[in-house]
């Protein structure tokens, strides 16, 4: 095996990784096709200097051989993402062979010949990081012989996904915000243009900065005291006596700025739907300043982030400097809709950092566009159905967010009665013309329970007419239809007499 395929880790990868011991090794086609990988002396070491040779599993001492590992992001292109427990143990009662089951993270297809292993450990960590570097992107970093430790400075953000090609980071996010009607598929857009690399978050009334950015929240921690105690049920706790201790848990804007600076070379997106269902200015509080962008996507201007946000971003990306930006491969997009009740208005300073993008109501080509709906004793398909009605809502000038888009209702719904009554007629009598009701239903109906009486009993609800001729025509159709291949059952009848 090449000199520079294992061995502890030196300055260099401690300035590359942000750690302060670690151990690497090559893996060879033979090992890869094994289930478990005999762990070489450069990371066993590591692994029993750090936690102690004690407090690792060996067979008859009782220990768990499941091991808690953070999996280093370079690798999360082939593996999940987060932390990881699999058994890592030493295989004998007596002896220094340790095994690992490391191919329960990276599948062998995966792998090649020359691969490299490697766990390390930062400062403060008693939980090792696991990752698995492509050879060639290790030679890449790793190899030159005149490398010297001022050389990896930075170098850590331009490092590719295990089994990518050297690449250039990637430029172009945006803050993005589609709005529409309800069910026009703003959420369903998004999904087509973002799908990987993507963190999710809904916005409510009562969202707050903390949440969206992270807070120190109490956490449980367990004394491994050997003590008997029952919970308030009876039963027995078994994770050991419990305390509450303080830590900084990330919200989601914090975790998706973690993965974004960590891995350049590819594009991560945070998607908010119902962004104005929240105070969204309040929410993104100071980070309100990164919202402007350069021409790359990156932002224009820094800002110093809070001592907890700070301490957490510099232990999972060691070279982040003293202020914090959105880099230039970070999307955030939002879905939001002016209609709904309850929801904030943006000021303009907050909606100028954005681009809007507006979804049009698109009747036709969806997939239920000729589902058919029950109406005055006919039925009138779906799409049909909703331009009525959005025609009526334009002719007395009710806002065009507020008509109905053809995913208001799923596949399915439209035939069934009860839901046409439950979302789509409540709705427009609550919320839509809730003021103006007799310029859209029928003044004779004073309640809502009167209005779902007369559409169940097929009585017309709408002070405008329906246009069913589309459907009695396509009815007649198919009785002559019936016709047709009644008189040529009868033709074959006379046919078989003869």
């Amino acid at each position: 095996m090449p000199a520079n395929r294992q061995g502890e880790f030196t300055e260099i990868h401690h300035n590359f990784f942000g750690s302060v011991e670690g151990g690497f090794t090559a893996i060879t086609s033979q090992e890869i096709n094994q289930v478990t990988f005999n762990v070489k002396v450069s990371i066993r070491n590591v692994l029993i200097k750090r936690l102690g040779e004690g407090n690792i599993a060996r067979t008859g001492n009782g220990i768990s051989p499941d091991m808690l590992f953070h999996i280093w992001p370079g690798t999360e292109g082939i593996a999940a993402s987060g932390d990881r427990t699999f058994p890592c143990k030493f295989g004998k009662p007596q002896g220094n062979e340790m095994t690992a089951y490391f191919s329960r993270i990276v599948p062998k297809e995966r792998m090649s010949d020359g691969d490299i292993w490697f766990v390390f450990f930062r400062d403060g960590d008693v939980t090792p990081w696991f990752g698995l570097m492509k050879e060639n992107v290790w030679d890449h970093f790793f190899s030159g012989s005149n490398m010297r430790v001022e050389d990896t400075s930075g170098i850590r953000e331009s490092v590719p996904t295990f089994g990518a090609e050297v690449t250039e980071h990637v430029t172009g996010g945006s803050n993005l915000i589609l709005y529409g009607a309800p069910g026009t598929g703003k959420s369903f857009e998004l999904e087509k243009r973002a799908n990987t690399n993507v963190t999710r978050v809904t916005f409510h009334s009562e969202y707050t900065y903390y949440d969206f950015v992270g807070s120190y929240k109490p956490v449980p921690i367990y004394s491994k005291e050997i003590m008997d105690f029952i919970s308030a049920d009876g039963g027995p706790i078994e994770t050991g006596q419990p305390y509450i201790d303080y830590q900084f848990v990330p919200g989601p804007f914090a975790i998706i700025l973690r993965d974004a600076l960590l891995c350049p070379y590819e594009m991560h997106t945070l998607k908010i739907e119902e962004l104005n269902r929240a105070n969204a200015a309040s929410v993104f509080g100071d980070l309100f300043q990164l919202l402007d962008r350069r021409e790359n996507g990156e932002s224009e201007y820094r800002i110093t982030p809070t001592k907890e946000l700070y301490n957490y971003l510099k232990k999972n990306v060691p070279n982040l400097g003293n202020e914090i930006y959105i880099p230039a491969n970070l999307n955030i997009f939002a879905t939001m809709n002016s209609a709904d009740q309850g929801v904030f208005v943006m000021d303009s300073a907050f909606k100028r950092r954005w681009n809007f993008e507006y979804m049009a109501i698109k009747l036709r080509g969806i997939k239920h566009e000729n589902e058919p709906v029950q109406y005055e004793n006919g039925n009138i398909s779906w799409s049909s159905f909703v331009e009525n009605i959005n025609e009526r809502l334009a002719e007395i000038k009710i806002n065009e967010d507020k008509h109905i888009g053809p995913y208001f209702m799923k596949s399915g719904e439209p035939s069934n009665r009860s839901k046409i009554a439950s979302k789509l007629l409540v709705y427009l009598w609550d919320d839509v013309v809730r003021h103006n009701r007799n310029q859209f239903f029928l003044d004779e109906y004073k309640t809502f329970a009167q209005l779902v009486k007369a559409y169940e009993a097929d009585k017309k609800i709408f002070v405008f007419n329906i246009n069913t001729q589309e459907e009695d025509v396509e009815e007649e159709r198919t009785e002559e239809l019936s016709g047709v291949v009644d008189v040529h059952e009868e033709l074959m009848g006379l046919t078989n007499e003869k």
